[in-house]
């Protein structure tokens, strides 16, 4: 256990060492501040976009924190990573999951109203250091109850990643701090150097960035052919349909494709552009669990509202997960 005296952090900070997650030194370090007036015009470039309505295909429609990893799991999957610089990221070290096509990062931002006098009372946990750098990785284990940081919406596993303090209707940068893959020591010590809360500025805020893991939701598809056998898959939110039926060895086109598609090889595929109808399953169980067919679609197959274009559908959309039942190549 160590205690910290740092007044923002108010909080017992057990401190554990894994030698076994080493990572190399960056060659830059990663603290910053600016001042940088965030205009009006400006104000949705510095939102952040979550990783999961990029996976979902669309506006996530859950509760994303029903498929966080707990504290556990999470201090088992961060890793550090040395990235070289290129045209979309600077060179560093950097958080990611080890088990990639199970977990997924997302990036969020929480404002914390701070209080003159009183700590953040977050707990930190340090999974790796002892670099003598400062490189490492840390992250929340706990809050101090009562604290301005209880129900901020930050979690325990939780990584921080950056802190802003801003000010005024604008969110004027007052400084900022980085911390992503610092160890204990350096994440304090960069935290600290922050300016103290105001007592007169009522519209003060901390944002704090974090890096979180979560699972990835998924989705049980049984899948019946035209011989009434079936499959059982397993897909994740966000993937085709068509594509992801096909990866995993079901076969969908009509038979009769062979005969008139031409340019495909002798193989029946139509390319996938949503054009031919081909690819149709009825989809009599889990509907709700894919993308809204457009209109297009809905004319392809005469308003029949139980048959879907596979290649038009994604499944999971939302970031949701369930069990879907679809039949290939139903009567036309």
């Amino acid at each position: 256990m160590k205690l910290s005296t740092w007044a923002l952090l108010l909080a017992i900070c057990p401190k554990v060492i894994h030698v076994s997650a080493f990572v190399p030194s960056p060659q830059h370090a990663h603290a910053s501040s600016s001042h940088a007036l965030k205009m009006a015009g400006d104000e949705f470039a510095f939102k952040t976009t979550s990783a999961a309505e990029k996976y979902s295909g669309g506006p996530v429609e859950v509760d994303m924190n029903n498929y966080n990893l707990n504290l556990e799991e999470a201090a088992g999957e961060w890793t550090a990573t040395l990235v070289a610089s290129s045209a979309t990221k600077a060179d560093g070290v950097y958080l990611e999951p080890r088990s990639n096509a199970l977990v997924f990062v997302d990036v969020l931002t929480f404002s914390i109203k701070r209080q003159s006098g009183q700590g953040l009372g977050i707990e930190l946990l340090e999974l790796a250091g002892g670099r003598n750098d400062g490189v490492g990785i840390t992250v929340v284990s706990g809050f101090v109850e009562g604290s301005v940081s209880e129900g901020s919406g930050l979690v325990p596993g939780d990584s921080i990643t950056k802190m802003s303090v801003v000010t005024g209707a604008l969110e004027r940068d007052v400084a900022t701090i980085a911390t992503e893959c610092c160890d204990w020591d350096k994440t304090v010590e960069k935290i600290g150097s922050l300016p103290p809360p105001s007592a007169d500025d009522a519209t003060e805020q901390l944002q704090v960035t974090v890096k979180r893991l979560r699972r990835k939701p998924t989705v049980s598809v049984t899948v019946k052919q035209e011989d009434d056998s079936t499959t059982t898959l397993k897909l994740f939110a966000g993937e085709n349909l068509r594509r992801a039926m096909l990866t995993r060895g079901v076969k969908l086109n009509d038979k009769l494709a062979k005969s008139f598609l031409a340019g495909d090889g002798g193989m029946g595929d139509c390319g996938s552009d949503g054009s031919c109808g081909l690819c149709t399953v009825a989809v009599t169980e889990g509907a709700e669990l894919l993308n809204e067919p457009n209109d297009e679609e809905l004319t392809l197959l005469k308003g029949n509202d139980k048959w879907r274009l596979s290649c038009r559908a994604i499944v999971g959309y939302g970031m949701k997960e369930g069990t879907m039942k679809v039949t290939i190549n139903p009567e036309k």
